[in-house]
């Protein structure tokens, strides 16, 4: 492996680590500041302040994706499309369980990203990736 994609893996880590990070202590903050808020504006802008982060988060992976060779790209596609297939069951299993309320799964959707950026970066292992 190059210097310079051992060098985009750790700043890829860092830079994941402190977007997820952020992105709970954001969901958090926001959701206790939205206690006090009344609905408008700024209740809004609390219940979409946690999107930042994600945002971060996807532009760390797409500038890291950049710089894999071809064999990583291609494990990474492969754990994207079980991670897809996965997330998808998943989210129809849940929908169909509270839907029928044999569970409520109150604020779930807000831990559904991170849900699939772990699923992913488990596939990843699983697939052999070499920069996890």
């Amino acid at each position: 492996m190059s210097e310079r994609i051992k060098k985009a893996k750790q700043r890829y880590k860092i830079e994941l680590f402190a977007a997820m990070a952020l992105y709970v202590a954001v969901i958090l903050a926001a959701k206790i500041a939205a206690r006090q808020v009344e609905e408008g504006a700024v209740l809004t802008a609390l219940a979409l302040a946690p999107m930042a982060p994600l945002v971060l988060a996807g532009f760390a992976f797409f500038r890291f994706f950049k710089n894999m060779d071809e064999r990583d790209r291609r494990v990474s596609a492969d754990a994207a499309g079980l991670t897809l297939a996965i997330g998808i069951f998943a989210s129809l299993m849940a929908g169909f369980l509270d839907a029928f309320d044999v569970l409520v799964f109150d604020d779930a959707l807000i831990w559904f990203g991170p849900f699939l950026i772990i699923l992913w970066g488990l596939f990843r292992i699983m697939l052999g990736g070499r920069d996890c």
